[in-house]
């Protein structure tokens, strides 16, 4: 039976050829050698000349190249893996990756030097620390920008949660639209959520849980899959003890006043 392999990903060499009189010339025919094997394409990597300066100063630069040359690479496999996550949580592929607005792999093709951020006659170690600077800009960015959005990611799960998640977290506006509960200097409405199967514990204790608390006042507003909220009177002064003894029964108590919706 015939099988369909995926494509391999695309894989980039540099490849560095002994210096001739005729650079162009040495890139045709290496062009023409691989021309048969449609195994490759080939595109100048245009360098300028620079300016290389002394033995001792490209010695002395040795070191710095590494470290460099590290850092680098690292900051590029961060940005990767972000593209990487991204395209993962949005269901792409991460093709829509580019680089100066286009997509990698026409960059590289017509790569040219950018003289006026390194100009090819200043000195080697200027720069190598123009790159690296450059470079620590774009991972301080690349973390900002993780940050704002991971900020972002939260605050959307929190909002979907408050608008479909149960009554222990929802937005509870909706569900006590219409609802006439009590709010006066005195007396105040709460919300108890109770779980499925406690609401017969909670509708027999609710009454003692706290001194002040109105007789046979417990409402059922609403229920979910998982919940139920009644509505409990009493009252304010004895809504912190309430509040207390619920938790230490299981029962959840929401600010039903902070929930409901202004007056239109």
């Amino acid at each position: 039976r015939a099988v369909m392999a995926a494509p391999a990903p695309t894989t980039f060499w540099l490849v560095s050829l002994p210096a001739t009189a005729s650079p162009d010339a040495t890139a045709s025919a290496l062009r023409a050698a691989l021309a048969d094997t449609g195994l490759a394409s080939v595109a100048r990597f245009a360098l300028p000349d620079l300016r290389s300066g002394t033995l001792d100063a490209l010695l002395a630069l040795c070191d710095d190249l590494a470290r460099v040359n590290a850092g680098v690479e690292g900051v590029v496999n961060k940005v990767r893996r972000q593209l990487h996550d991204l395209a993962a949580a949005g269901g792409g592929s991460g093709s829509a990756a580019s680089v100066g607005g286009a997509p990698p792999s026409s960059y590289l093709a017509r790569f040219a030097w950018d003289a006026a951020k390194y100009p090819p006659r200043a000195p080697l170690a200027d720069t190598v620390a123009a790159i690296a600077a450059r470079v620590a800009r774009v991972d301080d960015d690349l973390k900002a920008r993780a940050a704002e959005h991971a900020a972002a990611r939260s605050a959307l799960a929190a909002s979907t949660r408050r608008q479909t998640g149960s009554l222990a977290v929802r937005d509870l506006a909706p569900v006590i639209a219409g609802r006439e509960l009590v709010s006066s200097e005195h007396l105040v409405t709460l919300g108890a959520v109770v779980g499925r199967g406690a609401d017969r514990d909670f509708t027999l204790s609710y009454e003692t849980l706290a001194d002040y608390v109105v007789p046979r006042s417990a409402l059922l507003l609403a229920e979910d899959g998982d919940y139920k909220l009644y509505g409990v009177t009493l009252f304010r002064r004895a809504a912190d003890a309430f509040r207390a003894a619920a938790r230490a029964r299981g029962f959840q108590v929401r600010d039903l006043e902070a929930a409901a919706p202004a007056p239109g």
